[in-house]
């Protein structure tokens, strides 16, 4: 939006994402330029989070894609040895627990995202009603707060999680081809 020298209304920014405390005041240029910059900052503080939030999507979809893939690679090789995995306990556990522990990742994950999703609506409500953080009730920042911490803390497990499916399906290729 162009500005001259005149006052304008700081209703008349539609695209604003700030509860201005003097709405429906006359502001001057300087005041203008000041917030037009906090906007812009604001606007691209709003890019970052979209692509951190694509970027926690994609980690979800490759956790996903890594715990099903190998669990389907493992299921297949232990299926075309099968007399060979039920002669040994071990062997047998190592399947079990690698194939469990990937479907628990699968499900961390997808609850990870679930999370991620209530973040960034309540992220929408908040832009929608042009509020910051700062100016949300004490119960909505508590509630964005623990939707964030569930979507991190499920994410961290489901990392964790495949780690240690990959770790016994490992142990069962070894166990294969050493005993």
């Amino acid at each position: 939006m162009a500005c001259d020298d005149t006052t304008h209304n700081i209703q008349d920014r539609s695209s604003s994402n700030v509860s201005a405390p003097n709405a429906g005041k006359a502001i001057t240029s300087n005041e203008s330029a000041d917030l037009d910059k906090r906007l812009e900052y604001l606007l691209k503080i709003e890019e970052h989070a979209d692509n951190f939030f694509e970027i926690k999507h994609k980690i979800t979809l490759f956790l996903i894609t890594a715990s099903v893939g190998s669990m389907g690679y493992t299921l297949n090789f232990a299926v075309s040895r099968l007399d060979q995995v039920i002669l040994r306990p071990q062997r047998s556990v190592c399947l079990v627990v690698g194939s469990l522990t990937a479907l628990v990742t699968v499900a961390l994950a997808l609850l990870s995202m679930y999370y991620d999703m209530q973040s960034y609506r309540l992220n929408l409500i908040a832009y929608a009603d042009r509020k910051l953080y700062d100016q949300l009730t004490p119960a909505t920042q508590e509630k964005w707060g623990k939707t964030n911490r569930n979507a991190t803390y499920c994410q961290r497990l489901a990392i964790t999680f495949l780690f240690v499916s990959i770790l016994y399906q490992t142990s069962l290729y070894v166990l294969l081809v050493f005993q």
